[in-house]
């Protein structure tokens, strides 16, 4: 029985190992995409900068994005991006949408006479959801132009410090405010 295994065992490592392993065709790659971007909304005109990377899987892509968002007060957006590319061949329609946290940027503060912000500044949702176009480069990169929605919101703690009479009481008042930017945004962007 022992040299009936030790011959089996061998035997079957053997053949194992001279059978070709199935070839499958990959459906799977790792994508970047980078872009600068234009912002404009009823505050002001400002611009974007964006890198996401992720998995590409057939017509779906999946990232983690990371950005710098100038539009009224510096933020780092930290985002997941999720994509659909429709139609055949080198140039694609697709659409995206992204959703994530805001990070506000250190020295946003502002000092007004009598009032003092701190560092007060607390991060909110970042949102993008658009249509975009992929002008296709080779195999596998693409000149990219999206146009979308953009979303970001933020607070922001106050303290009021009143000029006070000599003698009078007086309260500093503590207050806060919300940031609710609404946005249209237009990128161009290299996808590799």
């Amino acid at each position: 029985m022992v040299v009936v295994i030790l011959f089996f065992i061998p035997a079957v490592i053997v053949y194992a190992q001279n059978q070709p392993l199935p070839t499958k065709k990959k459906n799977t790659r790792f994508q970047s995409y980078n872009a600068i971007g234009l912002l404009t909304g009823e505050q002001t005109v400002s611009w974007s900068i964006q890198t996401v990377n992720g998995v590409q899987w057939k017509t779906f892509f999946v990232g983690a994005g990371l950005g710098f968002d100038f539009y009224r007060i510096g933020t780092t957006p930290v985002f997941l991006d999720i994509r659909k590319t429709f139609g055949k061949g080198r140039n694609k329609v697709f659409a995206y949408g992204d959703i994530g946290y805001q990070i506000p940027w250190p020295g946003n503060r502002e000092d007004y006479f009598g009032v003092y912000t701190g560092d007060a500044l607390i991060g909110g949702l970042y949102s993008d959801i658009g249509l975009g176009y992929l002008f296709g480069f080779g195999k596998r990169s693409a000149l990219v132009l999206s146009a979308g929605y953009s979303y970001k919101s933020l607070s922001e703690s106050v303290v009021a410090i009143p000029i006070c009479l000599p003698g009078v009481p007086c309260e500093p008042q503590s207050g806060k405010y919300e940031y609710k930017f609404n946005r249209l945004s237009f990128k161009i962007g290299w996808l590799f």
